[in-house]
């Protein structure tokens, strides 16, 4: 089964290849630069990847909070929101382990 990092690279890869090239390119203030190719990507990823849309419901509260912190630190959000990037990796972990249960049910059953 492919990752759903592999599936957006799949039919986002150039959008997702420029983005990364912006935030390389202007660290460590990559975020206002690099805006408009964030978007690009998230807009890529939530038409063609229906995994990316699930987590973005599910996880829409730590999605918000991580992305208010990251504008409110600019300089070192890395520091300043690591507790929430936690947060954000527990909700899209937990997501993709209950339909990976689910579809072993589904198999077995």
């Amino acid at each position: 089964m492919e990752s759903v990092l592999e599936t957006v690279e799949k039919h986002c890869g150039s959008q997702l290849s420029e983005y990364g090239k912006c935030i390389d390119d202007n660290q460590p203030n990559f975020e206002s630069p690099c805006l408009a190719l964030k978007r690009a990507l998230t807009q890529c990823a939530e038409v063609n990847v229906s995994a990316v849309r699930e987590v973005k419901e599910r996880c829409a509260p730590q999605i918000g909070s991580y992305e208010q912190c990251v504008s409110a630190n600019p300089g070192d959000a890395h520091i300043k929101c690591g507790d929430l990037v936690k947060a954000l990796y527990r909700c899209t972990h937990e997501g993709s382990m209950a339909a990976a249960h689910s579809m072993a049910g589904v198999n077995h059953g």
